[in-house]
This record gives C-alpha cells, sequence and structure tokens, in this order.
C-alpha cells in the first residue's frame, strides 16, 4: 500500500508539472484547435485533443475517493487489472471522521479491490465486472463491492479461502477487512446471489 501510495503522488508530481507546461502553451494549442475546425480536419482534432489528455494525464490517475491515500491504492489496483477484460466502476463520494485512520481504510479498500480481482479471474466469461458504491450514513462510511464469483455458496465462517497456490503467504484479505472493520465497532456481511459475491461495510 506504502508502494501504491508513493508511485500515486509521484504521479500527481509530474502531471501537475504536465499540466503548468499545458497552461504555458495555453494560446497555441486554441489556435491549432481553430485551425483544424475551419479546416474540418475532425481525425486531426481528435487525435490533437487525444495527445493533450495523454500529456496532462486527463485520461490516467482518478480521484475516486477524496482521500488520496484511498485513491493511491485503488489507482495502483486498477492498473493491474488491465489487460484481464475486468470492467471497474466506482460510484460515490465520501467523508470520514479522523478516529478512521487512512491505514486502516486503505487496508480495507486494497484488501475488498484484491478479493475482487482474485474472484473475477477465475471465472471464464470475457466480461467481469467489479462494482464499488459508497456512501454517507449518518456518521458512518457505507460501502458495498461486487464482483462476478463462480463460487456458488459461503463457508460456515463466511471466509472464502484463497486459490492461489501460495496459501502459507495469501487468504488473510477478508480476515484483514474484519479485523479493521471490528476495530471501529462497524458492521460487516458478505453474500452471494446472481453469480455475484457482495461485501456490504459499514464503519
Amino acid at each position: 500500500m506504502l508502494d501504491a501510495q508513493k508511485k500515486h503522488f509521484e504521479e500527481l508530481q509530474r502531471r501537475n508539472a504536465d499540466v503548468r507546461a499545458f497552461r504555458h502553451d495555453m494560446c497555441t494549442h486554441i489556435a491549432i484547435i481553430e485551425k483544424y475546425l475551419d479546416l474540418n480536419e475532425y481525425d486531426k482534432l481528435s487525435e490533437y485533443l487525444k495527445s493533450i489528455k495523454d500529456t496532462t494525464g486527463l485520461n490516467e490517475t482518478k480521484s475516486y475517493t477524496g482521500n488520496l491515500a484511498v485513491d493511491a491504492v485503488i489507482n495502483d489496483q486498477i492498473r493491474d487489472i488491465a489487460g484481464k477484460n475486468i470492467k471497474f466502476s466506482f460510484d460515490g463520494f465520501f467523508s470520514i471522521g479522523e478516529e478512521i485512520s487512512d491505514f486502516d481504510l486503505c487496508s480495507i479498500f486494497y484488501n475488498l479491490i484484491q478479493n475482487a480481482i482474485e474472484g473475477c479471474e477465475k471465472v471464464a466469461s470475457d466480461s467481469k465486472n467489479i462494482s464499488i458504491k459508497t456512501k454517507n450514513i449518518g456518521e458512518k462510511l457505507g460501502i458495498v463491492i461486487e464482483n462476478d464469483t463462480v463460487v456458488e455458496t459461503l463457508p460456515a465462517d463466511c471466509i472464502l479461502p484463497t486459490t492461489k497456490e501460495d496459501k502459507k503467504n495469501h487468504g488473510y484479505g477478508m480476515k484483514s477487512i474484519k479485523n479493521a472493520v471490528e476495530k471501529y465497532n462497524g458492521i460487516y456481511n458478505n453474500s452471494i446471489k446472481d453469480g455475484k459475491f457482495i461485501v456490504n461495510i459499514v464503519i
């Protein structure tokens, strides 16, 4: 998680430098865009606008939660699923009390997404989905994450074992999530419905 955050902040610094350079050349960019419009060169205009997005990083790192540490973790996970035919969606924005540490919040999101990716990787379909929804419930934070799964029933303790070969060093994700939630007297439950593994958290 610390490595993800370090990379995220380095990326933010790079993007800020690129945006400052873009602003410096703004008049030139506007003149070029106007020229393409005058000449009806829409393909070239589209390519030029894409190059602007690529240069300024507008299509790269995103802010999902407003929390820099959590966003770093989420963006790192998004990069990991590239090429895995997994569609990721995030809906919501939230605020949290100071009593919940960034470390615990990052641990929750990191392990939730890691588990979701692991679940999706076992699904044979070319269309696999991970969906996260967040919202404030009074002063609490509500998190719902769903992912496609091949699992049909949950074990008695509701903790799915890891499917990775290295059992010794994996399989702690769900326990880490539950421990972090219980630390703040929160609520954790999971279920399987219509081929989806669903986790609900209130913290």
